[in-house]
């Protein structure tokens, strides 16, 4: 409900921010967002994309979580990542079970990335602080003569998980293997 003050702070701090994009999500609709959904017409969808997007300034992309009909479906999505590549977004795809999006984002210009690393624990169930050492150690794991490893995870801006998370960075000092860049970087 204060989605301006949220991303205000988050620019004022240094972070990037992302959209979760609205599909077909009864909860979304009931917070007064349309959610995108399979059965409306594409300009519709634009539509509700775009006042999903106006709600708010200052983010770098959006996040779709998959799999759903919406993600699965290149005649739905195709007009919605032609959007958010021509405004210069990325997309960020959770648990991606098709290329569609990767493909879609790739031929349209729109950055993208992907993770089934979600890691604020009402999504994941787990302990912030779990999922971040699980996410480090895998991070950590090298393969001597091949590239470096990196990951990242997402999460919520949760005031609990926001604790955690920091809470946990302060306890890296000894671990140089690991370091925090915008994901965009």
């Amino acid at each position: 409900p204060d989605l301006p003050r949220w991303l205000a702070q988050a620019r004022a701090f240094g972070h990037e921010s992302y959209l979760m994009l609205p599909i077909e999500d009864l909860g979304t609709a009931e917070r007064g967002i349309r959610p995108i959904d399979s059965a409306a017409d594409a300009a519709e969808n634009l539509r509700r994309l775009r006042l999903a997007m106006a709600r708010g300034a200052g983010y770098v992309g959006l996040v779709v979580s998959s799999p759903n009909p919406v993600s699965q479906s290149e005649t739905i999505l195709r007009p919605l990542v032609k959007e958010i590549a021509d405004r210069g977004l990325a997309l960020v795809e959770i648990n991606p079970t098709r290329e569609t999006t990767q493909r879609l984002t790739s031929e349209l210009g729109a950055g993208y990335a992907r993770s089934a690393d979600v890691l604020d624990y009402k999504l994941a169930g787990e302990s912030v602080l779990g999922n971040l050492d699980r996410l480090a150690d895998w991070v950590a794991d090298a393969t001597p003569g091949r590239p470096p490893r990196h990951a990242f995870g997402v999460m919520q801006p949760d005031d609990e998980a926001i604790d955690a998370i920091v809470a946990w960075r302060k306890g890296l000092r000894d671990r140089s293997t690991i370091s925090f860049v915008p994901l965009i970087g």
